[in-house]
């Protein structure tokens, strides 16, 4: 019903008045009726608009929104991910943990330190008293505490919701280094789907966004 309404102006005079409040609902609306011209103008609206001060809203928008515009909805992740540390002020609490985990869990992920990231991660989890220990658990193992120095890992051992097993992987390895028994090239990486650190890009290596959406999901429906 409500999406009828967004497309019928179009349908009659040609055009829409494209707002960031409201793009991602024109993009739903012209996939749902098929409006291959709409969604052009949409997606180059979308490119345009894309910041990493507004993407968080734009995020929220195509949760609301669904499947219809799943592809937007993985261009806001990513440009939130690779603009992660420079990200300030953030109410990460408005996004549920479904959308915090696929961000946190990105291969693009830029991060100023492996503990800001538990930070954030804590602060995260001490607002969610609806989260179960296994998510948790799995929230704090996206930090990868092997690159802490010893300093943070004696702080982070206070935290007995972190896995064990990981604080103990992080002490060992760099016991390892200490005494020269481990080469830096033979360091195991328990995250393999990621660089061995979380990147530090800067905002030019960040990418567009119209790189962001990828070729694999491309915003016009063929």
């Amino acid at each position: 019903g409500r999406r009828i309404h967004l497309v019928l102006p179009y349908m009659y005079r040609g055009a829409v008045d494209l707002k960031l409040e409201n793009c991602v609902q024109y993009m739903a609306a012209a996939r749902l009726y098929r409006i291959q011209s709409l969604q052009k103008l949409v997606k180059d609206f979308f490119l345009i608009t894309l910041q990493r001060e507004n993407t968080i809203d734009l995020l929220l928008a195509t949760i609301t929104e669904g499947e219809l515009v799943s592809d937007m909805r993985k261009a806001c992740v990513a440009m939130l991910a690779r603009n992660f540390c420079y990200l300030y002020d953030v109410d990460w609490q408005k996004l549920d943990l479904e959308t915090v985990l696929e961000i946190l869990s990105h291969r693009k992920l830029a991060v100023k330190s492996e503990y800001s990231l538990y930070r954030i991660v804590r602060g995260y989890i001490d607002d969610r008293k609806t989260l179960s220990s296994s998510q948790v658990r799995q929230l704090l193992g996206l930090v990868r505490y092997r690159w802490c120095p010893y300093n943070q890992l004696e702080l982070l051992c206070h935290d007995p919701d972190i896995p064990q097993n990981l604080l103990v992987d992080a002490l060992m390895s760099r016991l390892k280094v200490h005494e020269g028994g481990l080469r830096s090239n033979d360091a195991p990486d328990p995250h393999a789907t990621k660089q061995p650190f979380h990147s530090l890009a800067s905002p030019a290596q960040n990418g567009t966004p119209s790189q962001l959406m990828g070729h694999s999901s491309p915003l016009v429906s063929p």
